[in-house]
Formats: C-alpha cells, structure tokens, sequence
C-alpha cells in the first residue's frame, strides 16, 4: 500500500517525531511512504522513506492524508482526484487572532475528518458540526493501516 503525507514540516517538534516513527514503521511493514512537506527542516530523527517539497504532493495519485488547513488547501486544489483525509493534528483556529468560524467551517467539513484521541474528537464534533470518521492517535501505523485499508 502507498502511504502519502503532506505536512507543514519535520523539523524537531512532536508532530514530526510521531510521523518519522509511523513512516519507518509501515516501511518496515513493507508499504510505500512518501511525505511531502511545505518548508524544509531537519527531522528529529532519520526517515526511511523519500521526503519531497509540497509541490510534488499536488500531482501524486493515490491517498494523502494532511495535518493542516494550507496542506488542506494545496490538496484540494490538485487537478487529481484521490482520497484525502484531513488529520486535524492540531486546532489551528484557536492560535488565531480572531476566528473565522464562516470561513473555516468548509476546510473542516469538505473531507474526512481524522482526530487525535475521543477528547479532540469531541471538540472537533462540537466546532463544526461534522462527524469525526476516526481517530488516529499520534500517527499510529497500526491505526494508518486501518484507516486507509479498512
């Protein structure tokens, strides 16, 4: 199976570590990983699958799951058509200055939907309006190869 990701970064942080060690583990499990990311950043530890710049993400067929609202947008944009599931990683929307439920509510009900645990379920759930589809906590590879092999 071909595993895509499209991520903001993997410079050192707990998104990028979780992600490192999914990837490496479903390589060992013998799938396919790509990861695309919108900056460059040295990960927290080696990858075992390629790492590209998020432009190629916009041509590649096959699933992609993305973890923010500009890696959201990128993908949507892409003239393929492909599964995609949104990993809402983190509630961006709080860290803004002010919050644009109007213009976010779309980004967050357009695909499926992806949370971190029964907790930020239920804050997505009651935020948008939107039934959660699963729950993947901290990029289990596990609970990947469920969601994209059900």
């Amino acid at each position: 199976m071909k595993v895509q990701f499209l991520v903001p970064t993997l410079a050192s942080s707990h998104q990028a570590l979780a992600l490192v060690h999914c990837g490496n583990e479903l390589v060992r499990k013998g799938h396919e990983v790509h990861v695309f990311v919108e900056d460059k950043g040295a990960p927290p530890s080696r990858p075992h699958f390629p790492v590209f710049d998020a432009a190629y993400a916009y041509t590649q067929p096959g699933p992609l799951i993305v973890t923010t609202l500009s890696s959201l947008a990128l993908a949507v944009s892409s003239p393929i058509k492909r599964e995609l599931w949104f990993y809402a990683w983190d509630m961006e929307w709080l860290n803004g200055e002010s919050f644009a439920w109007r213009d976010l509510h779309p980004m967050y009900t357009a695909t499926p939907l992806v949370a971190r645990s029964s907790h930020h379920r239920r804050i997505l759930e009651n935020t948008w309006g939107k039934t959660v589809n699963h729950i993947v906590e901290d990029f289990s590879a596990d609970q990947i190869e469920r969601l994209l092999c059900p």
